[in-house]
């Protein structure tokens, strides 16, 4: 079983469906359970993606974490298209069933284009996470604001296959909250700055 996760609120139901039906079609003889958090969804808006995945002989669960969860959080750069749920992304680890042991995180803004069974398969053994490097990881300013080395480069959190037995091992879900406390100023990129802040020495970059 192949697990996915997305984001969203209501604003991003089309992009949700679009990403989804580009992985389906691309992937069509995996075995596929769609994660969907959000602040809410109404009843129709989950209805909708229900019969789309249903479609596809795939499974779809979703999960309303309480608005307390992201409290800590702030949204800076790119706030008004980036709503608080991009946060969800660093709370998995205690919103997800712990019978999943991995996820793949995909932002809705993404088409698939290909078949994700070699990524999905990557080894994570040590690692918190799988990713690719961000378009900024040339940028010397995100490494000084956030206090490692250059030589363990920067990801992009879009795509982030996560390790979700790591992240509760080592209680990654708190110490992003403590981090961010401690360190908000120097949050610019809000989550993924985070995700990098404490994962740079522990991902697995995948080549694009």
């Amino acid at each position: 079983m192949i697990h996915i996760a997305c984001n969203i609120d209501a604003n991003f139901m089309q992009h949700c469906a679009v990403t989804l039906v580009s992985l389906f079609e691309n992937n069509k003889s995996a075995d596929i359970c769609v994660h969907i958090v959000a602040p809410s969804l109404s009843e129709e808006n989950q209805q909708i993606l229900r019969n789309l995945v249903a479609s596809y002989g795939d499974d779809i669960r979703f999960y309303f974490p309480p608005e307390d969860l992201l409290s800590c959080f702030a949204i800076k750069k790119f706030g008004k298209r980036i709503s608080m749920a991009t946060y969800y992304r660093c709370m998995f680890s205690a919103i997800l069933p712990d019978d999943v042991e991995k996820v793949l995180y995909l932002d809705c803004d993404i088409v698939v284009l290909g078949d994700i069974s070699e990524f999905w398969n990557t080894d994570l053994s040590g690692c918190g996470a799988a990713c690719i490097e961000d378009i900024g990881k040339d940028e010397d300013e995100r490494y000084e604001r956030l206090h490692y080395d250059r030589s363990y480069s920067y990801f992009n959190a879009g795509v982030l296959l996560i390790n979700l037995d790591y992240w509760r091992k080592y209680n990654i879900e708190e110490k992003c909250r403590q981090y961010y406390a401690k360190n908000i100023d120097r949050m610019l990129y809000n989550d993924q700055d985070l995700l990098n802040a404490l994962l740079y020495d522990k991902k697995a970059v995948i080549p694009t």
